[in-house]
């Protein structure tokens, strides 16, 4: 028998309806494997970016002491920071993330590496745009905003600014969230009948059915394991 110590976790208290979809899917993982049993469940709210939570601490101990694996709805769940995974990794801390039963911890750890970079390209991105946004302010004097045509005419007036770039990021993370709504049931679909559990697999099978990215191209296991992002 192989037992799991389950760790929940949410920032806020407006994320309390996010402990009840954690802990569907780490019911569902652990009723879908013979001989696996959850002996315990920590939970607290607590931002991500904090490596000092009791509770973990708490739930890695008992995890330990009981020669059990921490269980982990969401990679992001666990946390936000690459460096702590490899910290983990390096403690000997056996964990499972539902979402990647098949991942180890070192596979995990340099998907967080992976994870961490994008979050980092994404905010250089918006400081390049604030850039582009000045430099269009100073030749033309205004500059219109691409989601809400808001026409913004003071140089210098970072809150305007910014607030523009938050628009537009915004609206391509929904734009993003709403195509991975539809395409996520036809990769559990993919899973389920067609036992396909890998990223490459799960690619090869929607190229196959003609399903194109939001981009309009070829699916590869990068692009596919994206999605998870927004479950």
């Amino acid at each position: 028998m192989l037992n799991y110590v389950a760790y929940l976790r949410t920032s806020t208290k407006k994320q309390l309806l996010g402990i009840a979809a954690q802990q569907d899917k780490i019911q569902d993982f652990i009723s879908k494997r013979d001989g696996a049993a959850l002996i315990k469940t920590f939970t607290e709210q607590e931002s991500g970016l904090n490596n000092n939570r009791k509770q973990l601490q708490a739930a890695i101990q008992f995890a330990k002491e009981n020669n059990a694996r921490l269980l982990i709805a969401t990679m992001d769940r666990l946390t936000r920071k690459a460096s702590f995974f490899l910290q983990l990794q390096e403690q000997g801390v056996k964990f499972t993330i539902c979402d990647m039963p098949e991942a180890d911890e070192t596979t995990i750890s340099i998907l967080a590496v992976i994870a961490q970079r994008e979050v980092k390209l994404i905010k250089q991105r918006t400081k390049n745009g604030l850039g582009q946004i000045k430099k269009k302010l100073k030749q033309d004097g205004q500059y219109k905003t691409k989601v809400s045509n808001r026409v913004i005419t003071k140089l210098g007036n970072t809150t305007n600014l910014a607030q523009a770039a938050a628009l537009a990021v915004q609206a391509k993370k929904k734009a993003a969230k709403e195509f991975a709504k539809n395409i996520l049931p036809v990769v559990q679909e993919i899973k389920e009948k067609g036992r396909v559990n890998t990223y490459r697999g799960i690619a090869a099978a929607l190229n196959a059915r003609g399903i194109a990215t939001r981009s309009n191209g070829k699916w590869y296991p990068s692009s596919v394991r994206n999605l998870e992002l927004y479950q």
